[in-house]
C-alpha cells in the first residue's frame, strides 16, 4: 500500500469535553443529593453519543472513498474497531472531562507494519508478517507501485518495470490473502483510518481526505454539552420538586429535612409547612 499523501501532516487527535461542576455541584447538595451518579449518568450518555458520531463520521467518509482505492474489507475493519473505540472519562467531585484520542484507532507506525506485505528482500526472502524496515530488493517507490496498483485492480500481470516487453505474473488471489494479510496484521488497530483522514493522493487510486478529527470535535462538543446540561438541569429540577409535597394553594409541606436554612434560621425539618412563596 502507497504511503500516506502530505507526509509529515499531523493533526490535533485527542478530543476532550469539560464542564464547571462547581455550580452545579453547590444546587445539587443543598438538595441532598448525591452528584456524582447524575455526573456518572451524563458521562455514559455522551460516550454513547461520541461513539455513535464517531461511526457516523467515518461511514460518511467511507462512502466518499471508491472501493479499489479504500476495499470493503479495510472499510469494515475500520468499522468495528471505531465501534469499539475507548473514550476516557474522568468524573469526580472536582472536575468532569469525557476525551477521545483518534492515535487509540492506530498510527502511522501501525499502518506502515503492513507496507510492502509479500515484497521480497534484498536478501531474497519474501516478507510475511509485520514488515519491520527489511531492505527491499526493488529500493524505488514507483517501481514497486507498477505490481501493487496492478494487483489492486485485478489484474494477472504487471508490467516489467525494466523490460516492456515482459510482465510479472500475479497470483489468482493475491490481492484478497495481501488485504487479508494487512488486517491480520494490525489486528485491534485500524491504522488506515489516517488514510480517511488525510488522503492518499500520490498514487492511483487515490483515496479522498475527508476531516474527520474536524467534524467530529465540532459535533461532539455542542452534543456533549446538550446532553450536560439537559441531565443535570433534569436532576436539579427533580431534587426541587422532590423536596416538598404536591403544593396545594396555601403551600407545601416538606417531606424530609434538608440543610437547607429555613426562614427561621435554623435546618429545615421533615413536616414543616411553609405557605406559598416565590419559586417554590
Amino acid at each position: 500500500m502507497a504511503d500516506i499523501g502530505r507526509r509529515g501532516l499531523r493533526a490535533e487527535s485527542s478530543v476532550h469535553y469539560e464542564a464547571d461542576i462547581s455550580s452545579i455541584l453547590e444546587a445539587l447538595n443543598k438538595m441532598d443529593r448525591i452528584a456524582e451518579p447524575v455526573l456518572q449518568e451524563a458521562a455514559n450518555l455522551i460516550v454513547q453519543a461520541g461513539r455513535e458520531l464517531l461511526e457516523s463520521e467515518f461511514q460518511y467518509a467511507i462512502d466518499q472513498q471508491n472501493q479499489i482505492s479504500f476495499p470493503p474489507e479495510f472499510a469494515e475493519h475500520v468499522m468495528e474497531v471505531v465501534s469499539q473505540a475507548p473514550f476516557v472519562k474522568h468524573v469526580s467531585a472536582k472536575s468532569f472531562e469525557i476525551g477521545f484520542d483518534f492515535n487509540e484507532l492506530g498510527t502511522v507506525k501501525e499502518l506502515r507494519r503492513a507496507f510492502h506485505q509479500g515484497a521480497r528482500t534484498a536478501d531474497g526472502d519474501v516478507i510475511d508478517g509485520p514488515y519491520e524496515g527489511e531492505e527491499l530488493a526493488e529500493p524505488d517507490a514507483e517501481t514497486r507501485h507498477l505490481f501493487w496498483e496492478a494487483m489492486a485492480t485485478g489484474k494477472s500481470k504487471a508490467p516489467h518495470p525494466h523490460d516492456p516487453a515482459k510482465s510479472i505474473r500475479i497470483p489468482e488471489g493475491a490481492w484478497e490473502e495481501t488485504k487479508a494479510k494487512y488486517i491480520d496484521i494490525w489486528g485491534d488497530k485500524a491504522p488506515q483510518w489516517l488514510y480517511l483522514q488525510f488522503g492518499q493522493r500520490r498514487w492511483e487510486p487515490t483515496i479522498q481526505p475527508t476531516n474527520i478529527i474536524e467534524g467530529f470535535t465540532e459535533s461532539f462538543n455542542q452534543i456533549a454539552s446538550e446532553i450536560f446540561y439537559e441531565t443535570v438541569n433534569a436532576a436539579v429540577e427533580e431534587a426541587q420538586n422532590n423536596i416538598f409535597t404536591a403544593p396545594t394553594e396555601h403551600g407545601r409541606r416538606l417531606t424530609s429535612s434538608i440543610s437547607e436554612l429555613g426562614p427561621s434560621g435554623k435546618p429545615r425539618q421533615a413536616g414543616q409547612f411553609y405557605p406559598k412563596f416565590k419559586g417554590r
